[in-house]
Formats: structure tokens, C-alpha cells, sequence
């Protein structure tokens, strides 16, 4: 069993949190520009001071909704492995930002794939996607081991 995190560490599990969170927005629309690119299209990235707004495409792409499923899924590989690498350490708080991260590009996907379906009922999309973020935050912290976070006065 490992340690709890104290001092610098704790500051550090944050800061590792807070710049994995942030990498998501990144991450998220550079698979979007990839995977137009990949389809033939010609994107460009739209940046916003220090965040990513979006891919703009000047065109219709006839694989459109093809090209966001290999987006997500490219994000999602990109983000399971530091989780891999994460989820026996110690930093609890960067283990549960990447399970945030997954569980909502888990739930995207998911909500891409409705879109092969054609007679699935838009009300249903809000609560399939509500569903799949608790199943994969669900199934990932269930792999994952969750430290207390304690201070320096409560170690003994």
C-alpha cells in the first residue's frame, strides 16, 4: 500500500492535474485536426488567447461523422496512457482529472456512434451521454487506486 501525499507532493498532484486538464482542450482539438486532415479536408485550428476554440473546415466532409469517431478515439488512446502509467501512484488528484478527461471523451464517443443511428430519439442523447461519462468515471476509478491526500500534521 502506498503512502499518503504531503507537502510538495500534494502541490505537485495538482499542478499535474491542473496541466492535464488543460492539455485536454489541446489534445481534444488537435485529434479534430487530424482526423479532417486525415479525411481529405483542409482544417485549420482556431485559437483563442491560451485555449483552442476549434477546427474550422472551409467544406463539408461526405465522412464527417466518421472522422469524429477517430477523433475521439485517437484522444482517448492519447489520455489512457499516462492513466496506465498514473493509476497505482500516488497522485490522487491527476488520476482523478485523467478519469474525468476519459469519462467525457468516453460518453463523446459514444454520442458520435448515435449519430450512425438515425432513428435513435434526440432526448435520449442527453441521458445516453450522462450514463456512458458515469459507466467509464464508473469502471476507471474501480481500476484505480484512490489515496487519502493528507497534510503534514495529520501523518504520524
Amino acid at each position: 500500500m502506498s503512502t499518503p501525499l504531503v507537502g510538495w507532493a500534494i502541490l505537485s498532484d495538482m499542478a499535474l492535474g491542473i496541466t492535464l486538464v488543460y492539455a485536454s482542450f489541446w489534445v481534444y482539438e488537435m485529434g479534430n485536426l487530424a482526423a479532417f486532415y486525415a479525411a481529405g479536408a483542409h482544417p485549420q485550428l482556431v485559437v483563442q488567447g491560451i485555449l483552442p476554440l476549434g477546427v474550422f473546415v472551409g467544406a463539408a466532409v461526405s465522412a464527417g461523422l466518421l472522422v469524429k469517431v477517430v477523433q475521439t478515439v485517437l484522444v482517448i488512446g492519447f489520455f489512457l496512457l499516462p492513466f496506465r502509467y498514473l493509476r497505482h501512484s500516488n497522485m490522487s488528484l491527476a488520476k482523478i482529472s485523467l478519469a474525468v478527461i476519459l469519462s467525457c471523451y468516453g460518453s463523446s464517443l459514444g454520442w458520435e456512434m448515435l449519430g450512425f443511428w438515425t432513428r435513435f430519439p434526440y432526448w435520449a442523447n442527453p441521458l445516453t451521454f450522462l450514463l456512458l461519462s458515469v459507466a467509464v468515471a464508473a469502471l476507471l476509478t474501480k481500476r484505480t487506486v484512490l489515496n487519502p491526500i493528507q497534510t503534514e500534521t495529520e501523518v504520524h
